[in-house]
């Protein structure tokens, strides 16, 4: 609109006038008095001039606008200055919109009547583009904000590679201030070995002329102030600006990024050495669907499947799985899924031209937020070995047991005719008192009461007789170990009766010292039996040929465990071979089978006992062993 509008020949022509510009129009007197609207006006606001000077301007200017526009429309008509302002004008709908509001002068006057004044205020509607602004403005601020503190350095350079603009992180990547910067080339934060690759490269972009040059993430090493080179990752982009190139870089240290992954692939190679180390795999997969999730390189090895190809579905799994173990494997990983409850399960794998491996798989449930079921994660270990080991010691426990079952056989062949001295002495007894019992009863008058006190005595002997084949037959079963309480005292004593005719015979005295209120052990009767025996006999046959004395002492030692000790008045014990005497095959004897003691060592500390031998002040050896109490 211009300043001045053509003169007119009265207020009617001038209310013509401002009916056809489009936009919202008012005439004013020189005073400020609103005389007249547009209908454009009216239909907006709703506002005549009458009202609009009765309510005045803050009925429908926004309030933040309302002290500007005031100011500048008292100024527009005291001073007769120019007027160009904006503000937001309310509706009738009572929702605001933004104008472009400016002044223009009308003259108005006839050839019989002096002319006036009239100013007129046009309202240009500019909200769309008012909006458009306002957002643009945000953005732009956003965008500042953003740039100012970014925690990476953000700088822009020209085509020739000088920086224009850095923000403040670039000093504290850097070390340089990003005023310092301005005007500088962008190689100052380069090392002197990408220098020359750099601009070599500019130059020929710039000769080529591409479109467009953008980088993401881009590795390289940057160098700070003090000369310290450090790894970066460079974001650049370009955009033209009045028809120059601008780059804009976004540079990031990720110094701590590589720390931090050279530290993770140091753990991973650990974790997959010691997984390698140890025989165990890790895994999760999802639930239920059965899908893998991760599978560590020593799950691939012990399966036998090969990472390059992928992870296997679950079907391949299975297939690899033992035919026999299939069924049970599948029935632990439903009831799993089921009950979202852990699991632990043993199977055998078949993999292509390799031995049936035994595995152990361990698994536990992840949860959702909302308790859902999500996977599982564990660990599945080869027990190849352990299972191997196992059967091993089973058969080497066999064996063992075979051996010893032998060599109690063996001692007690040496102790056949000690033994059947032993139990033919009952056997006569009681044969000489069934016949003096039958010649009580033979008698004219038959002596009852003599004849009943013979037949008690035979009784009496033939159930010793029957307690010594007892014995021996108990040494000569074959059969699992089965622990007991028992008195110690009480089982020397029982091995004390049975050797006593085979002491007596190569005139050797035994004296036992037990001592009082021992605590019971818990063992296998016939096993402690056998130790005593092998000790007994080897100390016997320490005395061959001379008459000598076998002692068997009990006590309690002072780590609270039972000791007994063996002594023997025999050849004495070589300090060269004390320590070999327990050693399987070691014998000094010339017909021995140097298995006797290893035996008794190895029952011994099955027990929970140790066992060794020591050499007497005067003659002889003592062998100790001990037992812990029950």
């Amino acid at each position: 609109m211009k300043n001045t509008l053509p003169q007119h020949g009265d207020s009617m022509d001038l209310q013509n006038v401002i009916e056809t510009i489009p936009a919202l129009v008012l005439c004013a007197l020189p005073d400020g008095t609103v005389e007249s609207v547009n209908l454009s006006w009216q239909e907006y606001t709703g506002y005549s001039p009458q009202k609009l000077n009765e309510s005045g301007w803050r009925s429908i200017v926004h309030r933040d606008d309302l002290a500007k526009f005031i100011e500048q429309w008292n100024i527009a008509f005291s001073a007769g200055r120019s007027f160009e302002t904006e503000a937001r004008i309310q509706g009738s709908d009572g929702q605001y919109r933004w104008f472009s509001i400016k002044k223009a002068l009308a003259v108005l006057g006839t050839r019989n009547i002096k002319s006036s004044l009239r100013t007129l205020i046009a309202f240009e509607d500019i909200s769309d583009r008012k909006e458009s602004q306002i957002k643009l403005q945000q953005s732009e601020a956003r965008y500042r904000l953003l740039i100012e503190t970014a925690s990476d350095a953000v700088i822009s350079a020209d085509e020739s590679g000088t920086i224009t603009f850095a923000n403040p992180s670039t000093m504290r990547i850097f070390g340089h201030s990003p005023k310092d910067l301005i005007g500088q080339a962008l190689t100052v934060l380069m090392p002197d070995f990408l220098r020359p690759a750099f601009l070599n490269g500019l130059r020929r972009y710039s000769s080529i002329g591409h479109k467009r040059f953008d980088w993401r993430g881009v590795e390289l090493v940057g160098i700070r102030k003090d000369g310290q080179e450090f790894p970066i990752s460079v974001s650049l982009g370009e955009l033209s600006r009045d028809g120059h190139r601008v780059f804009t870089a976004f540079v990031r240290d990720v110094s701590e990024q590589k720390h931090i992954e050279k530290s993770l692939r140091f753990a991973h190679s650990y974790l997959a050495q010691a997984e390698r180390l140890a025989g165990i795999g890790t895994f999760a997969w999802e639930a239920p669907e059965r899908k893998p999730v991760y599978l560590s390189e020593e799950w691939y090895r012990i399966y036998g499947f090969d990472p390059d190809h992928g992870a296997p579905t679950w079907e391949q799994f299975v297939q690899r799985v033992h035919p026999e173990d299939r069924a049970r494997l599948k029935a632990t990983s439903d009831r799993a899924i089921a009950e979202k409850s852990d699991y632990d399960v043993e199977f055998r794998v078949l993999i292509p031209l390799a031995p049936v491996k035994f595995l152990h798989a361990v698994g536990e449930p992840v949860f959702g937020p909302s308790g859902e079921l999500l996977q599982f994660v564990g660990v599945v270990m080869d027990v190849t070995e352990s299972k191997r080991a196992e059967e091993e010691r089973e058969r080497l426990r066999r064996a063992q047991a075979d051996l010893s079952h032998m060599n109690r056989i063996s001692t007690l062949g040496e102790l056949t005719a000690s033994l059947a001295h032993e139990i033919k002495q009952p056997i006569g007894a009681a044969v000489t008192n069934a016949e003096a019992c039958l010649r009580l009863l033979n008698r004219d008058q038959p002596d009852l009461l003599e004849a009943r006190a013979a037949a008690f005595e035979m009784v009496r002997d033939a159930r010793r007789a029957a307690d010594i084949i007892d014995r021996v037959r108990l040494l000569y079963q074959k059969g699992v170990s089965q622990p007991e309480e028992l008195d110690v005292n009480e089982v020397i004593g029982e091995m004390v009766v049975m050797l006593q005719n085979e002491a007596n015979r190569k005139s050797i005295m035994i004296r036992t010292d037990f001592a009082n209120a021992l605590p019971n052990v818990k063992a296998d009767r016939v096993q402690l039996q056998q130790v005593l025996m092998n000790l007994m006999m080897n100390s016997i046959e320490a005395m061959q040929g001379m008459s000598g004395e076998l002692g068997i002492k009990s006590q309690l030692n002072d780590c609270g465990k039972l000791l007994i000790s063996v002594t023997d008045t025999g050849t004495g014990l070589p300090a060269e071979i004390a320590e070999r005497i327990f050693d399987p095959f070691f014998t000094t004897k010339p017909q021995g089978t140097g298995l006797g003691l290893a035996i008794t060592r190895s029952i011994v500390e099955a027990h929970g006992g140790c066992i060794w031998a020591t050499a007497n002040p005067g003659e002889g050896a003592t062998l100790h062993f001990t037992l812990p109490a029950s």
